[in-house]
C-alpha cells in the first residue's frame, strides 16, 4: 500500500514528521476505499446515504475510487472522489460506530479509519496543490497531437502554479484565486486551520524543490520546438523574456539549416 511519494524523502528533508504525517492521511483514505469496496453491505449502506442526501433524483450515486500504485494521478482520482463523497462518509462512519451500525454489521471485526475533520482539509489542499500536475499529464498524454511541443509551456505552467508561496498562506488583505478562496471559506474558521496550512505549505515547498531538480539541463530542443505551435508564439505568456524568445528563433533556424544541408548533401 505504499503511495506516491519515494521513501527516500523520509531520511532527506527535515520535514520528514510532516510528510508522514500527509502519508499518512492519505493511507486512511486508501484504508476506508478498500474496507468499502470488499463490503457489497457496506457499498449498499454508502449508495443509501447518498440518496438520501441528494435532493436531485436524477443525481448520480458515486462508488468510493482505488488509486493504483503505477499511475501517481490515479492517488488524486481517490482523493477527489473522496472529497465528494466526504458527507455520506462521515455519515457512514459515524452510523457505523453507533450501537444501529454495530448491529446492523454484527461480525465486521475491520476497524474503520478514524477520518477526523482535520484530516479533509489536508485532503482538499493536496488536490489544491496536484491539480495543475494532473492537468499538465493530461495534455501532455495525448495520442491524436503532437505533445512534445507542448512540453515547456506545461512545465512552466506547473512550476508557476507550485512557486506561489502564498498557496496556503491566507491574508485578508489580498484577493484569493478561485480555488484558493473555496479552501479558505470551508476551512479558515477551523481551530486547526494554521496547523493544516503550515503541513501544506511543506508539501509544495517538498514538490518545487524536487520539480526544479528534476527539469535541469533540459535538451535545448524543448525550446525551439515550441515555435512550431502557433499557439506558443512569441507573445504567449510561457517566455522568460526577450532574450530566450530571440535564442528560440535562432536555434530554430539553425535547425532549419543544419536539415537543409544535410537534405544537399544526400542529393550530391
Amino acid at each position: 500500500e505504499e503511495d506516491a511519494f519515494s521513501d527516500a524523502f523520509d531520511n532527506v528533508y527535515a520535514n520528514q514528521e510532516i510528510i508522514l504525517e500527509i502519508r499518512e492521511v492519505v493511507q486512511d483514505m486508501r484504508k476506508f476505499c478498500t474496507f468499502v469496496k470488499n463490503s457489497t453491505k457496506c457499498i449498499k449502506k454508502l449508495e443509501d446515504l447518498q440518496n438520501r442526501l441528494n435532493t436531485d433524483s436524477n443525481a448520480n450515486v458515486l462508488k468510493v475510487q482505488m488509486d493504483i500504485q503505477t499511475q501517481w494521478n490515479s492517488t488524486l482520482a481517490m482523493i477527489k472522489r473522496m472529497l465528494l463523497l466526504m458527507q455520506p462518509i462521515n455519515d457512514f462512519i459515524a452510523f457505523y460506530k453507533s450501537p444501529a451500525g454495530k448491529k446492523e454489521f454484527k461480525g465486521n471485526k475491520t476497524k474503520v479509519p478514524d477520518l477526523t475533520p482535520k484530516k479533509w482539509p489536508i485532503l482538499q489542499g493536496l488536490s489544491y496543490l496536484l491539480t495543475p500536475f494532473e492537468q499538465g499529464t493530461r495534455l501532455l498524454s495525448g495520442k491524436k497531437y503532437l505533445t512534445f511541443i507542448s512540453a515547456m509551456p506545461v512545465l512552466r505552467y506547473i512550476k508557476k502554479c507550485i512557486s506561489r508561496a502564498d498557496m496556503f498562506s491566507f491574508n485578508n488583505n489580498v484577493a484569493y484565486a478561485h480555488r484558493q478562496k473555496q479552501f479558505f471559506e470551508l476551512n479558515g474558521d477551523e481551530s486547526f486551520f494554521g496547523d493544516v496550512t503550515r503541513k501544506l505549505e511543506v508539501c509544495r515547498a517538498l514538490l518545487c524543490g524536487e520539480f526544479t531538480k528534476q527539469f535541469v539541463g533540459l535538451d535545448s530542443c524543448i525550446l525551439w520546438c515550441t515555435l512550431l505551435d502557433s499557439r506558443y508564439n512569441p507573445r504567449a505568456a510561457h517566455w522568460k523574456n526577450e532574450s530566450e524568445k530571440e535564442t528560440a528563433k535562432k536555434l530554430l533556424v539553425k535547425e532549419v539549416q543544419d536539415l537543409a544541408n544535410e537534405d544537399q548533401i544526400l542529393r550530391q
